[in-house]
């Protein structure tokens, strides 16, 4: 595949702006979110990826063609002194592959390939959505973020949905499901998990070196940006912005099968959001304070032990293999720590996801989002008035996250 935009890119450029667009009617408050950024920030390009899988209906085709040339003539009306966008022609995808993760990988190589012709391989990859907005310090934040001695080479960037529809039940739909976002998260600080990062496609930012270190981004159809932003937090070099600087909608979607979208059109269904049960997350807790216990331990007293913390514990993890993973790290250990860490990596966010899907048909069943949040919370020594509500609940998990 050749160049995405002809046009060279001017010397000072620092940052570039991805944002994949597929059926994306409202991309232009995007742009004019991003257009009416503030502060001390560098040349900064927008590179738009609008796409289709080969076997959408001509309509579909012809709206991105269409919304592509009004893009363009938007563009050329007005002239601004730090923003540049690109709108290249909409892509047409191989169906199979077609999707959010395909065309996020296009517009990042792109960057990538960008930076290389300025010879700026710390250039930053910022990743937005098209039915996001952003503050108007998003672009100031981000670029000082990385201008710090202790930058990360990724980070992910604080979000809060947009809870504006007149629809009751839109509206507790969005509150219910990021309650869940950030209560998944809390649960995983609260056990002294070392990967609990939130990993929103149109919340990150990555360094064009750092990204093709890490072989750049995967096509997945959906999940692409939980699997790519912990390819960094394996290796300690993901960060956190914990101020909110970009607000996704609140919109309906089955584009994808999970995800915002998709969790709000589930919601309008079912009418409750449900989340991991507590319990289920502090038994992984148990299991991780006791890693340091297993360093002189062999495969078969390893066993006992995992089956002592729980049978359904022992019984998921000896399936997995793990007595004889905490052997192998041992033989490749020379320290404590170095054990570790190994095992902690091998104690991924997929297996620690896989897990409480496990527990999930095994005795610990999703529970209530509210009622689980308000457990976390006690736990970490809130005080909750009876009858709160998960507009009350939200706000105090992303007052935690702010911190």
């Amino acid at each position: 595949m050749g160049p995405l935009i002809e046009m060279a890119p001017e010397v000072s450029t620092e940052l570039m702006v991805v944002i994949p667009s597929f059926k994306e009617p409202n991309l232009k408050d995007t742009l004019q979110s991003l257009l009416a950024s503030q502060g001390d920030y560098p040349i900064t390009e927008i590179i738009i990826v609008l796409n289709y899988p080969a076997k959408v209906a001509a309509s579909v085709r012809a709206e991105h063609q269409h919304q592509c040339q009004e893009i363009r003539n938007w563009v050329d009306q007005f002239q601004h002194s730090k923003i540049r966008i690109h709108c290249p022609d909409p892509l047409e995808m191989n169906s199979r592959h077609a999707g959010v993760g395909l065309a996020r990988k296009i517009g990042m190589d792109e960057a990538v390939r960008r930076f290389m012709l300025l010879r700026k391989p710390k250039g930053v990859i910022l990743n937005l959505d098209a039915d996001c907005l952003c503050s108007k310090d998003y672009l100031e934040t981000v670029f000082h973020y990385f201008q710090s001695d202790k930058a990360a080479p990724c980070v992910s960037i604080g979000f809060e949905h947009r809870i504006t529809s007149e629809d009751y039940l839109n509206c507790k739909a969005i509150q219910d499901y990021e309650l869940h976002l950030r209560y998944y998260i809390e649960a995983q600080r609260h056990i002294s998990y070392p990967f609990a990062f939130q990993t929103l496609g149109s919340c990150f930012a990555v360094r064009a070196d750092a990204y093709a270190a890490q072989g750049g981004m995967n096509q997945r159809q959906a999940g692409e940006d939980f699997y790519f932003l912990h390819k960094y937090s394996a290796i300690h070099q993901l960060g956190e912005i914990k101020k909110a600087l970009v607000f996704p909608s609140s919109r309906l979607s089955d584009r994808v099968p999970f995800g915002t979208g998709k969790a709000i059109s589930d919601y309008t269904k079912s009418g409750i959001q449900k989340t991991y049960a507590l319990e289920s997350i502090l038994l992984f807790g148990e299991l991780l304070n006791r890693i340091e216990d297993w360093y002189t331990l062999n495969a078969e007293c390893i066993q006992d032990a995992l089956k002592n913390l729980h049978p359904k514990v022992g019984a998921f993890f000896i399936a997995e293999g793990m007595p004889e993973e905490i052997e192998n790290c041992h033989k490749h250990s020379a320290s404590l720590l170095s054990f570790k860490n190994r095992i902690l990596r091998w104690l991924s966010p997929f297996m620690l996801m896989k897990f409480l899907h496990f527990l999930r048909e095994h005795g610990f069943p999703d529970q209530p989002v509210g009622l689980e949040s308000i457990k976390l919370l006690n736990r970490l020594h809130y005080v909750i008035k009876p009858n709160i509500n998960s507009s009350e609940l939200l706000e105090i998990f992303r007052e935690r996250s702010r911190v």
